[in-house]
């Protein structure tokens, strides 16, 4: 009976990196930079920094900064302080303290922003259709392979065989699309009244924000609603702690991408898809 081999292979922190993924070093400055703009319960993260440099000049005698800290030894005491209960009552909850939960919410908020560009250039070469343009949407899913050579991460085989119809296709919602979106239903819902365009209304109102959709208002053109919307969003520090405010504009984002967006772009693949069906 033949020997079974298996293989391991050990990766590092450092494989990430050519996808463009920071080493530590570089999240590091990027967690500092992020966290000078944080507020509320999130701010006991920099005092969590610098009892951390306290401790370290008082047990070891050692001179550190806020930049020269080293991440990994910083979070193994917060997850020691965490795990032994060192505040007793004020424990903040069983996901760790303050400083931990502002840790993980930066790191994934910073892997998210490196990640999604190379990510999308990834899928790019494997034949998925990546393109805001709904207007160009008919030429893409229908682009035939562009080359001879396939690669094994390509869809062009699948296309070539006619197991596929149509190229996969990715929609981006990212709230940088919020103008494109709320444009499309400002053009939708200007001159049209039915329930959408109420529950849309109820949640600009909730927001304190102008709809741009009032007949015969000095407020009706979409540049006010933009520059409104956008510096709302802007003005939100983080997710760690939301007021009631910024829930609600957030709420109202997330209906604009959805049905300014992903509902066109969806309308418009099932039209291609059931023409190209029809067509078979």
């Amino acid at each position: 009976m033949p020997e079974k081999k298996y293989r391991i292979i050990i990766l590092g922190a450092g494989f990430s990196k050519p996808a463009g993924l920071p080493l530590a070093n570089e999240l590091w400055a990027e967690i500092l930079r992020r966290s000078g703009s944080l507020w509320g319960r999130a701010e006991k993260f920099l005092e969590d920094l610098d009892d951390y440099i306290q401790f370290r000049r008082d047990c070891d005698g050692i001179e550190l900064t806020r930049e020269t800290v080293n991440f990994e030894e910083f979070l193994g005491f917060l997850d020691i302080e965490h795990y032994l209960g060192l505040r007793g009552s004020d424990t903040w909850s069983r996901d760790g303290n303050e400083g931990q939960v502002v840790v993980k919410t930066l790191i994934g908020e910073i892997l998210i922003d490196h990640h999604e560009e190379a990510v999308f250039k990834f899928l790019e070469t494997t034949g998925v259709v990546i393109d805001d343009l709904i207007l160009n949407y008919e030429t893409s899913l229908l682009a035939p392979p562009q080359t001879q050579i396939i690669s094994r991460t390509s869809w062009d085989k699948s296309i070539n065989s006619s197991q596929l119809l149509l190229r996969p296709l990715v929609i981006g919602l990212r709230l940088r699309d919020i103008s494109d979106a709320y444009y499309s239903l400002w053009s939708r819902f200007k001159v049209d009244d039915h329930t959408e365009k109420r529950r849309l209304m109820q949640l600009f109102d909730a927001a304190h924000i102008p709809s741009g959709l009032l007949p015969d208002d000095s407020e009706t053109w979409p540049a006010k609603t933009y520059a409104e919307l956008e510096r709302r969003l802007s003005e939100i520090k983080t997710d760690f702690v939301l007021e009631g405010g910024d829930r609600k504009v957030l709420d109202l984002a997330a209906y604009i991408l959805v049905h300014g967006k992903l509902e066109p772009a969806l309308t418009r693949w099932s039209e291609i898809a059931r023409n190209r069906l029809n067509s078979k």
